[in-house]
């Protein structure tokens, strides 16, 4: 007979070998011998008496040990609901699982509230996950699913059980608040729900939930006039000023409804992970569909609402809980788009919706030396991008923060003469793309509308291919040229920039993939043969300093690319030069030193997962955009920095999600870097050195601003003959300084 010692023992053995079946089988054993009279209870604390291993069994076998278990996990159901607002997400989650591993073992239809707990259990384990932008964990929704069934099974076992009847109706309207119209309800039970609920009392927010859900559905207004006069001191006082607008609306009463949606804005919680912020962007919705019934009330609301989260975005340290949890919001910022009666404020809402992830960790980063905890911010922003949970807030006084961030919102009246700003926006709710053009030289501003679907059709038809490296260049190459005739047809507006414009490019959404200075225009000319042009991921990445840059000093090249030479641009005049040996503390120490001009030749690596962890190849272990976020005193103001990496100003695309283009461009312009030339996708070494051993000893005899030297070199290649595809990846990234010289057409 084997001793318990040596069950133990083989559990040992097995986790040792990783023998998971093995391993599973030692476990069971283990748990039958503890049941056997053979084994003495000492070896587990019970003192050995004839029959005590037979009477805990029997104990265990019998009625009586279900119902204690069920009353206790009853009274620990009802423990959790008092003491859950001041317990932790870790700790709700392991009470929570606890009653459920407990529970489930002894659920029987002959002890039917046992449903009722379990159902429980499993809608507050649901309820505590919270989405990760348009993401909802799969925890969540099984969760959900087994509260649905559990609490479903109990109504039919106890058919007037109000708890049961509470549960079911939560369950089914937080699953089909995830997946919207794709799940059907069970009518006669739901209403049932609704009855009983609004015929007891109400005695949880959600109950009201429940009522305006049955009121919309059956056209029933019998009970809303319950919620509107409801009056508990809930804790969750917007929530109820939410419910009491929603039944406003039901019952078509839009001053009440202005009312109550202005007061719960006010008291609306700071945290953007609250379900509070889903609920009422729902509810803006309804009012924008129903504006002609209501009068545009939908406006103002977004409007303020929109308000509300800009404050509250300054407040809040950490960038991973914006990309998060506040991703989904975008039909807010669409709302407010619409809603907006200026352009100033149309571009200050569409700017806004760009999150800036970089550029609050390089506000953080500079920081370090006035606000202790920001290192352990930064630290755990860090470990939170490679997938890990954020395990606690840090609580500061974010004043600091949010004016070094109201720093960069300057207003887009400032930009420089002659300059042309077109901030783009698409908004999902119209279907519409909007270009708010300024002219820096007449002070007017024009809003031109189109739609940009068709565009985002041949855009994938590009990016698909491209991005899986399943089509030769010869197709690309046709699909870039389809695709720069589309952004012609697309907008417009674009054949009507006077010739000589120079246009500064603000993109939003796939916008930031395509290369609008390429645009064929209705003469058949590309839009670079008759303007400059300049490109911002967002107007807040300008560098807007107040001081007057010092001229840059110094001409210095890092190259490590392998099998290729690029023997033209190492042979120029460089003031410092590392050939293959060139790493990530030399890059770093260069950023310090503010450069003329800064020549990086090397492979990039992307991280699709975690973007801050793309890197340049670099001697080893390389250098990542978190390295260059992470580097102090920098100082490029006055550099011109040229990037050799293929990609290196293309960022990972995706459509559902906030809009940060994050790409090495807009990192270094997010630590004060006024101009970059790099590349948009892809391109050989040797189109790499074509352009830039043309344009870099022009910089430094002429002194003539890059994007002119840019456009003449691509008006140049594309006379000779050269394919768009090689020329158009190259692109200014920054906000002009000055009036560009020399910048006549030439015909």
């Amino acid at each position: 007979m084997t001793s318990i010692c040596e069950h133990i023992g083989n559990i040992e053995k097995y986790i040792e070998k990783k023998d998971t079946a093995k391993l599973a089988n030692s476990i069971i054993d283990l748990e039958k011998a503890f049941l056997k009279s053979k084994f003495g209870l000492c070896q587990r604390g019970i003192k050995n008496k004839a029959g005590s291993v037979e009477e805990i069994i029997k104990a265990r076998k019998d009625g009586v040990y279900k119902k204690q278990m069920e009353e206790t996990t009853k009274n620990w159901i009802a423990d959790y609901e008092k003491k859950k607002d001041k317990m932790n997400h870790k700790e709700r989650k392991h009470k929570l699982e606890e009653i459920i591993r407990l529970i489930k073992p002894i659920v029987k239809d002959n002890y039917p509230e046992s449903y009722i707990i379990l159902a429980k259990a499993y809608l507050y384990r649901g309820i505590i996950f919270r989405p990760k932008g348009f993401r909802v964990p799969a925890r969540k929704i099984e969760a959900l699913k087994e509260a649905e069934k559990f609490s479903k099974k109990a109504c039919y076992l106890l058919p007037n059980n109000i708890d049961a009847l509470r549960v079911w109706a939560y369950s089914v309207l937080e699953i089909e608040f995830i997946f919207k119209e794709s799940i059907k309800l069970d009518n006669d039970l739901f209403n049932k729900a609704a009855q009983c609920i609004a015929n007891d009392r109400i005695c949880d927010l959600k109950d009201m939930a429940v009522i305006l859900r049955y009121s919309e559905k059956e056209k029933n207004q019998t009970y809303l006039y319950k919620i509107l006069n409801e009056n508990n001191d809930y804790k969750r006082a917007y929530d109820l000023l939410l419910y009491k607008a929603k039944a406003c609306f039901l019952l078509n009463k839009a001053d009440e409804i202005k009312s109550y949606i202005e007061r719960a804005i006010e008291q609306a919680p700071k945290a953007f992970s609250d379900p509070f912020w889903d609920d009422i962007v729902e509810f803006l919705l309804k009012l924008k569909e129903n504006d002609s019934k209501l009068g545009e009330i939908w406006k103002n609301l977004s409007l303020k609402t929109i308000e509300a989260c800009m404050n509250n975005e300054l407040k809040i340290s950490s960038g991973i809980n914006l990309i998060r949890h506040w991703a989904r919001q975008k039909p807010l910022y669409d709302l407010a788009f619409l809603a907006a009666s200026t352009p100033v404020k149309k571009v200050e809402i569409a700017d806004s919706l760009k999150s800036r992830p970089a550029l609050r960790y390089a506000v953080l980063n500079n920081l370090k030396n006035e606000i202790s905890e920001v290192d352990e911010i930064l630290k755990i922003e860090d470990e939170s991008r490679d997938g890990r949970y954020i395990k606690k807030e840090i609580d500061l006084d974010a004043k600091k923060i949010a004016d070094e961030i109201k720093s960069k919102n300057i207003s887009p009246e400032e930009l420089t003469e002659p300059w042309i700003a077109v901030h783009f926006y698409l908004n999902e709710i119209d279907g519409n793309g909007y270009a708010i053009n300024f002219d820096s030289k007449t002070k007017k501003w024009e809003i031109h509308s189109f739609k940009y679907k068709e565009l985002y059709e041949s855009f994938k038809a590009w990016y698909v291919p491209y991005s899986h490296k399943d089509e030769d260049d010869e197709f690309l190459s046709e699909m870039i040229l389809t695709l720069c005739k589309k952004i012609g047809e697309t907008m417009p507006f674009l054949h009507s920039f006077p010739i000589n414009s120079n246009i500064l490019w603000i993109p939003h959404g796939f916008l930031h993939h395509l290369p609008l200075h390429a645009a064929i225009l209705n003469n058949g000319k590309i839009l670079f043969e008759t303007c400059l042009s300049r490109y911002l991921p967002a107007w807040h990445l300008g560098n807007f300093s107040e001081k007057q840059a010092v001229n840059g000093k110094g001409r210095f090249l890092l190259k490590r690319f392998g099998n290729y030479h690029f023997e033209e641009i190492c042979d120029l005049d460089w003031d410092k030069k590392e050939i293959e040996e060139a790493t990530k503390e030399m890059l770093i120490n260069y950023l310090k030193t503010n450069p003329e001009i800064l020549m990086l030749l090397c492979h990039g690596e992307a991280d699709i997962l975690n973007p801050f962890r793309s890197k340049l190849k670099l001697k080893e272990p390389g250098c990542s955009i978190l390295d260059i976020l992470k580097s102090t005193n920098s100082n490029i103001r006055s550099t011109k920095v040229f990037l050799g990496a293929c990609e290196s100003d293309m960022a990972q695309f995706s459509g559902n999600t906030i809009d940060e283009h994050l790409s090495l461009s807009s990192v270094l312009l997010s630590i004060g870097c006024n101009e970059i030339i790099a590349g948009l996708w892809e391109v050989h070494p040797y189109q790499v050195e074509e352009c830039y051993k043309d344009i870099i000893p022009i910089q430094s005899s002429v002194k003539q601003e890059i994007d002119y030297t840019l456009k003449e070199w691509q008006i140049k290649a594309y006379r000779e003959g050269i394919r768009i595809y090689r020329i158009a990846p190259f692109r200014i990234m920054g906000l002009p300084s000055k009036k560009s010289s020399n910048n006549e057409v030439q015909s």
